[in-house]
């Protein structure tokens, strides 16, 4: 069942989203968890080759803690000690795994790989990831209020990569479009170097698909995909009319659970933000921020 948001709640829902998945303790590789349905997907924690469910329920604990990122001791060094501390608790070893995990199928990690729990590769990506889920959800539900006047999304990097990663995603941007027909997205903008396509595209579904790209999180908001380091600029009308004078400005209405829809309605005027919308939004903007000094300290090596 599809499940229609107000937009003023936007936030809320978001942060509420990532605090409320469900627990699935699977013995499954990443592969194999993509070809889950993107309903569930939404909506289950996993953690890849993970079937001991105490770890499970401690981890949801620290990821949502990483999400929020309010306070010293909900910074990245430490949820990875407490990480850890669980690990050694409930017998964890990377080399023999979860006492039964042999009997599960579950095969042995090097240590320090990505297959290593109690790696930093491993809790790093796990914290960095569902907090840019729970941020690109915020940003996809907040943005769709603002369709009028900003009516399109730029697909932009967030951090510094090489030639050869943009290239790479640049290639998946015309992928992804040629896939819906370059439905709602700019062909002109593509020419000039820039990825850009209405809010409401199918392009986006199909930019974090798994049937496309094997790395993708099955997502239709950044960061689309582990590691992509990609996010969203909100395009001004005037900017997009200079690109695509003769597409309209439509959008997809905001659902959780199912992908946009190919018809493209237009969302009714709002009324002005109340003090509690101004509230939520402040929060989100704490948040970015609070990934911002995150970032920059790993950066100098604090973390």
């Amino acid at each position: 069942m599809s499940v229609k948001l107000a937009i003023s709640d936007a936030i809320t829902q978001a942060m509420r989203l990532a605090r409320e998945r469900s627990l699935l303790p699977t013995a499954m590789g990443s592969a194999e968890i993509q070809e889950m349905t993107l309903r569930l997907k939404e909506r289950v924690f996993f953690s890849a080759r993970t079937a001991n469910l105490q770890y499970l329920r401690e981890l949801k604990k620290l990821v949502d803690r990483a999400v929020k990122g309010e306070g010293i001791n909900n910074d990245l060094a430490q949820l990875r000690i407490e990480a850890r501390r669980m690990l050694v608790k409930l017998g964890y070893n990377p080399e023999q795994g979860f006492p039964g995990d042999a009997e599960l199928g579950i095969p042995p990690a090097a240590a320090g790989s990505l297959r290593d729990l109690s790696s930093g590769k491993r809790l790093n990506l796990i914290m960095d990831t569902q907090g840019q889920l729970a941020r690109g959800l915020g940003m996809k539900l907040r943005g769709m209020d603002r369709s009028v006047r900003y009516p399109a999304w730029e697909l932009v990097r967030l951090m510094k990569f090489t030639s050869e990663h943009q290239r790479e995603w640049h290639k998946r941007w015309e992928t992804a479009a040629d896939n819906v027909n370059w439905e709602a997205a700019s062909r002109k903008a593509f020419t000039e170097g820039h990825m850009l396509a209405l809010k409401g595209s199918p392009i986006w579904q199909a930019l974090g698909s798994s049937a496309l790209f094997a790395d993708a999180l099955n997502t239709d908001h950044p960061p689309f995909a582990f590691n992509s380091g990609m996010g969203w600029r909100e395009v001004p009308l005037d900017e997009w009319k200079k690109h695509e004078p003769g597409v309209m400005a439509a959008t997809a209405a905001v659902s959780l659970t199912e992908p946009a829809s190919n018809a493209l309605p237009k969302l009714a005027a709002k009324p002005e933000r109340s003090a509690a919308d101004n509230a939520r939004i402040a929060m989100l903007l704490r948040l970015k921020a609070n990934f911002a000094d995150r970032e920059r300290r790993r950066a100098a090596g604090l973390l």
